[in-house]
């Protein structure tokens, strides 16, 4: 079968970044002067508002107040500055993305929050250069495996469904994607996504 691919979107979130959530456990957990464990709870007991902003339904200042409620110990600066710690750049892909763009369009679909998006824009905002009308689950209160998400996608890039490829880290999405159409790729390392993307015809 001869694939005709235009467009790539890529997840964010362990495929263009890595993502360390305990560098800003372990901030949080200085700034708080408690234990990290400690941290690790309260992040679980809200993961609602957590997801909440994660769909952009409430502002990073609603969540500072739900999360911290009334207290004197932290100010709101310092929770985004710590919550936002926990990116690196994968290099591998983001030079396979690089190379890629020379002959196809690239573009994300990612379930993330406004602090965390900016975030990584300000530090890699050459690599984020290369991705034209990005899908964030925040600007669209929305979020992958959802299928409006993936149907917006096609929509915003002018593709139809078998000419785009879907990298993501996450069965659920990958699958989600198949159902709506797309090829999907689901990462696992930059070596094995290279070995995918040429049994596609695509180098």
């Amino acid at each position: 079968m001869v694939h005709h691919f235009k467009v790539i979107f890529f997840d964010l979130g362990n495929v263009l970044v890595h993502v360390f959530p305990e560098r800003s456990i372990r901030r949080l957990a200085v700034l708080l002067n408690t234990t990290e464990r400690t941290v690790e709870a309260m992040w679980q007991d809200n993961k609602l508002h957590f997801n909440e902003f994660e769909k952009g339904l409430i502002t990073a200042q609603q969540l500072f107040d739900r999360v911290f409620k009334n207290n004197e110990i932290i100010h709101a600066d310092d929770f985004f500055d710590a919550f936002t710690r926990m990116f690196e750049l994968n290099r591998k892909v983001a030079d396979l993305a690089a190379s890629l763009s020379r002959n196809y369009r690239l573009s994300i679909i990612s379930n993330t929050n406004q602090l965390h998006y900016d975030k990584i824009k300000s530090d890699y905002g050459d690599i984020m250069a290369l991705f034209t009308h990005p899908i964030t689950s925040f600007e669209m209160h929305a979020q992958k495996p959802d299928a409006e998400i993936y149907r917006y996608a096609l929509e915003k890039l002018n593709c139809a469904p078998k000419e785009a490829i879907l990298i993501d880290d996450k069965e659920e999405n990958i699958v989600a994607a198949i159902e709506n159409g797309i090829y999907g790729i689901q990462y696992s390392s930059s070596e094995i996504l290279q070995q995918e993307l040429s049994k596609l015809g695509i180098m």
